[in-house]
């Protein structure tokens, strides 16, 4: 049995938007797509839900007000609040006695040396 060529064409152009279909299909990316997160992502172009936000803070261990991530993307700081040229908010520690009761208190000090 013969197709006819319209059956052919018809065919050929279901074939054709399947491949158009299958490669548009393809190319999308799934990731953030709200600017002000953390984690956006220029190319995505499917929200996969994914998004946590920026959280600014002291990202410097040895600082005094450094706080241990906590593994929750949601909570850990991400972002170090320093801006170029300024200062960051960590705060350096400064070892000494932080009990006011003992003669060698230093009232400078916020991390106890023991």
């Amino acid at each position: 049995m013969k197709t006819s060529i319209p059956c052919k064409r018809l065919l050929s152009l279901l074939f054709s938007l399947t491949i158009i279909f299958s490669a548009f299909a393809q190319a999308q990316d799934e990731g953030c797509m709200y600017e002000g997160m953390f984690n956006y992502s220029e190319t995505a172009t499917v929200d996969d839900g994914s998004c946590y936000p920026i959280i600014y803070g002291c990202t410097v261990a040895d600082a005094y007000n450094y706080i241990p991530l906590t593994g929750d993307v949601n909570v850990d700081v991400n972002t170090t609040d320093a801006i170029e040229g300024a200062e960051s908010s960590c705060i350096a520690k400064i070892m000494g006695c932080t009990d006011s009761t003992y003669t060698n208190y230093d009232s400078t000090a916020n991390t106890d040396n023991g």
